[in-house]
């Protein structure tokens, strides 16, 4: 990225956040990585991108599959997604 697209005060240093507006105007936040004169390096994955997570997960309901889970072979939720 060219360093002319930050704002004139940005403080930009390698490790720093800056929020911008994807092609579709949805807000993606990059890291700086690299500084080289005018040209800024950025990195837009995710902070813990590459990171093992660990989860600790509390079962609160079970519920029998449906005719239709059984024949898909997984689970379905109200919106038609698939988890």
């Amino acid at each position: 990225v060219e360093r002319n697209q930050f704002p004139n005060q940005a403080q930009l240093e390698v490790g720093a956040l800056f929020e911008f507006s994807n092609a579709k105007g949805h807000p993606v936040v990059v890291r700086v990585a690299e500084l080289k004169g005018d040209s800024v390096t950025v990195d837009a994955n995710h902070p813990l991108a590459g990171q093992n997570l660990h989860f600790e997960v509390e079962i609160v309901s079970l519920r029998a599959a449906t005719q239709s889970e059984l024949e898909h072979g997984h689970a379905h939720d109200g919106d038609g997604h698939h988890h």
